[in-house]
Protein backbone atom coordinates (compact mmCIF):
# COMPACT_ATOMS: atom_id res chain seq x y z
CA UNK A 1 0.00 0.00 0.00
CA UNK A 2 1.30 3.38 -1.30
CA UNK A 3 1.55 6.36 2.12
CA UNK A 4 -1.04 8.47 1.09
CA UNK A 5 1.83 11.23 1.93
CA UNK A 6 3.99 9.88 -0.24
CA UNK A 7 4.03 12.38 -3.84
CA UNK A 8 5.18 10.52 -6.92
CA UNK A 9 6.91 12.98 -9.17
CA UNK A 10 5.78 12.20 -13.04
CA UNK A 11 6.32 14.47 -15.51
CA UNK A 12 2.48 15.18 -15.75
CA UNK A 13 2.23 16.02 -12.55
CA UNK A 14 5.00 18.42 -12.09
CA UNK A 15 3.81 21.72 -14.05
CA UNK A 16 7.38 22.78 -13.78
CA UNK A 17 8.57 19.60 -15.59
CA UNK A 18 9.07 20.15 -19.25
CA UNK A 19 10.26 18.23 -22.58
CA UNK A 20 12.48 20.99 -24.33
CA UNK A 21 11.11 21.98 -27.31
CA UNK A 22 11.58 19.44 -30.34
CA UNK A 23 10.22 17.21 -32.92
CA UNK A 24 10.66 13.54 -33.59
CA UNK A 25 8.88 13.59 -36.81
CA UNK A 26 10.18 16.45 -38.33
CA UNK A 27 13.66 14.74 -37.51
CA UNK A 28 12.89 11.50 -39.09
CA UNK A 29 10.98 12.81 -42.11
CA UNK A 30 14.05 14.79 -43.28
CA UNK A 31 16.18 12.26 -42.63
CA UNK A 32 13.99 9.69 -44.50
CA UNK A 33 13.99 12.59 -47.12
CA UNK A 34 17.74 12.62 -47.10
CA UNK A 35 17.71 8.57 -47.27
CA UNK A 36 15.22 8.45 -50.58
CA UNK A 37 16.74 11.48 -52.50
CA UNK A 38 20.38 12.93 -51.39
CA UNK A 39 19.29 16.15 -53.05
CA UNK A 40 17.17 17.41 -49.44
CA UNK A 41 20.40 17.32 -47.67
CA UNK A 42 22.12 20.15 -50.16
CA UNK A 43 18.15 21.59 -48.86
CA UNK A 44 19.48 22.27 -45.59
CA UNK A 45 22.99 21.29 -45.41
CA UNK A 46 24.13 25.35 -45.02
CA UNK A 47 22.39 25.62 -41.52
CA UNK A 48 21.85 22.50 -40.44
CA UNK A 49 24.53 20.52 -38.22
CA UNK A 50 24.27 17.19 -36.41
CA UNK A 51 23.94 19.05 -33.31
CA UNK A 52 20.94 20.61 -33.86
CA UNK A 53 19.01 17.17 -33.85
CA UNK A 54 17.04 16.16 -30.50
CA UNK A 55 17.13 13.02 -30.68
CA UNK A 56 21.28 11.30 -30.71
CA UNK A 57 20.59 8.90 -32.45
CA UNK A 58 19.50 10.99 -35.78
CA UNK A 59 22.23 13.03 -34.99
CA UNK A 60 24.26 10.45 -35.42
CA UNK A 61 22.43 9.30 -38.77
CA UNK A 62 22.51 13.00 -39.71
CA UNK A 63 26.60 12.87 -39.20
CA UNK A 64 26.84 9.76 -41.66
CA UNK A 65 24.60 10.89 -43.99
CA UNK A 66 26.93 14.13 -44.17
CA UNK A 67 29.85 12.41 -44.33
CA UNK A 68 28.52 10.23 -47.28
CA UNK A 69 27.42 12.83 -49.32
CA UNK A 70 30.02 15.00 -48.83
CA UNK A 71 32.12 12.32 -50.23
CA UNK A 72 30.71 11.89 -53.27
CA UNK A 73 28.90 9.17 -52.78
CA UNK A 74 25.28 8.26 -52.81
CA UNK A 75 23.62 7.85 -48.90
CA UNK A 76 20.90 5.07 -48.93
CA UNK A 77 20.00 2.97 -45.71
CA UNK A 78 22.17 0.06 -47.21
CA UNK A 79 25.41 2.37 -47.79
CA UNK A 80 24.92 4.57 -44.58
CA UNK A 81 24.29 1.39 -42.16
CA UNK A 82 27.75 0.59 -42.70
CA UNK A 83 29.09 3.19 -40.77
CA UNK A 84 26.33 3.24 -38.07
CA UNK A 85 26.12 1.07 -34.63
CA UNK A 86 23.96 -2.24 -35.01
CA UNK A 87 22.16 -0.47 -31.73
CA UNK A 88 18.37 -1.41 -31.24
CA UNK A 89 16.64 1.96 -32.15
CA UNK A 90 13.04 1.52 -30.60
CA UNK A 91 12.92 -1.76 -30.88
CA UNK A 92 14.31 -2.77 -34.23
CA UNK A 93 17.60 -2.38 -35.19
CA UNK A 94 19.63 0.19 -37.09
CA UNK A 95 19.11 -1.06 -40.81
CA UNK A 96 15.52 -1.67 -39.85
CA UNK A 97 15.09 1.80 -38.36
CA UNK A 98 16.83 3.00 -41.80
CA UNK A 99 14.06 1.30 -43.85
CA UNK A 100 11.39 2.42 -42.15
CA UNK A 101 12.91 6.09 -42.29
CA UNK A 102 13.23 5.66 -46.05
CA UNK A 103 9.80 4.17 -46.69
CA UNK A 104 7.98 7.58 -44.27
CA UNK A 105 10.22 10.09 -46.10
CA UNK A 106 9.36 13.37 -47.05
CA UNK A 107 9.06 14.52 -50.35
CA UNK A 108 12.12 16.76 -51.06
CA UNK A 109 10.15 19.71 -51.78
CA UNK A 110 9.28 19.72 -47.77
CA UNK A 111 12.95 18.95 -46.85
CA UNK A 112 13.81 22.82 -46.51
CA UNK A 113 10.71 23.35 -43.93
CA UNK A 114 11.36 20.57 -42.24
CA UNK A 115 14.99 21.44 -41.71
CA UNK A 116 14.17 24.82 -40.88
CA UNK A 117 11.82 23.65 -37.77
CA UNK A 118 14.73 21.30 -36.30
CA UNK A 119 17.13 24.23 -36.57
CA UNK A 120 14.60 26.83 -35.03
CA UNK A 121 13.66 24.15 -31.72
CA UNK A 122 17.12 23.63 -31.73
CA UNK A 123 17.82 27.49 -31.18
CA UNK A 124 14.97 28.13 -28.97
CA UNK A 125 16.51 24.44 -26.49
CA UNK A 126 19.62 27.13 -26.45
CA UNK A 127 18.03 29.51 -25.13
CA UNK A 128 16.39 27.18 -22.48
CA UNK A 129 19.69 26.17 -21.65
CA UNK A 130 21.30 30.25 -21.66
CA UNK A 131 18.37 31.44 -19.43
CA UNK A 132 18.44 28.03 -17.16
CA UNK A 133 22.64 29.37 -16.80
CA UNK A 134 21.84 32.51 -15.72
CA UNK A 135 18.90 31.41 -13.64
CA UNK A 136 21.80 29.05 -11.26
CA UNK A 137 24.94 31.76 -11.55
CA UNK A 138 22.21 34.45 -10.07
CA UNK A 139 21.13 31.93 -7.19
CA UNK A 140 25.06 30.63 -6.67
CA UNK A 141 26.99 33.45 -7.59
CA UNK A 142 30.49 34.07 -5.90
CA UNK A 143 31.13 37.56 -4.23
CA UNK A 144 33.53 38.01 -7.36
CA UNK A 145 30.52 37.56 -9.63
CA UNK A 146 29.09 41.03 -9.89
CA UNK A 147 25.94 41.02 -11.48
CA UNK A 148 26.69 43.41 -14.09
CA UNK A 149 29.66 40.68 -14.88
CA UNK A 150 26.35 37.92 -14.89
CA UNK A 151 24.74 40.12 -17.31
CA UNK A 152 27.98 40.21 -19.28
CA UNK A 153 28.19 36.76 -19.32
CA UNK A 154 24.57 36.15 -20.26
CA UNK A 155 24.66 39.11 -23.33
CA UNK A 156 28.00 37.43 -24.36
CA UNK A 157 25.73 33.67 -24.41
CA UNK A 158 23.51 35.43 -26.13
CA UNK A 159 25.47 37.58 -28.89
CA UNK A 160 26.81 33.81 -29.66
CA UNK A 161 23.77 32.08 -29.86
CA UNK A 162 22.55 35.08 -32.43
CA UNK A 163 26.02 35.20 -34.36
CA UNK A 164 25.87 31.17 -35.01
CA UNK A 165 22.19 31.05 -35.33
CA UNK A 166 21.33 33.39 -38.11
CA UNK A 167 21.43 31.10 -41.03
CA UNK A 168 24.69 33.80 -41.94
CA UNK A 169 22.30 36.66 -42.32
CA UNK A 170 24.56 38.55 -40.06
CA UNK A 171 23.69 40.34 -37.14
CA UNK A 172 20.54 40.34 -35.90
CA UNK A 173 18.75 42.46 -32.99
CA UNK A 174 17.86 40.70 -29.41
Amino acid sequence: MVDANVHRLRPEDDKSFRLAPHNVEAEQALLGAILVNNEAYYRVSDFLIPEHFYEPVHRTIYEVLQKIIRAGKTATPITAKTYLPEALVADVTMPQYLARLAAEATTVLNAGDYGQSIYDLAIRRNLIQIGEEMRESAYTADVELTPSKQIEEAEKSLFELAEKGTNGAGFQDF
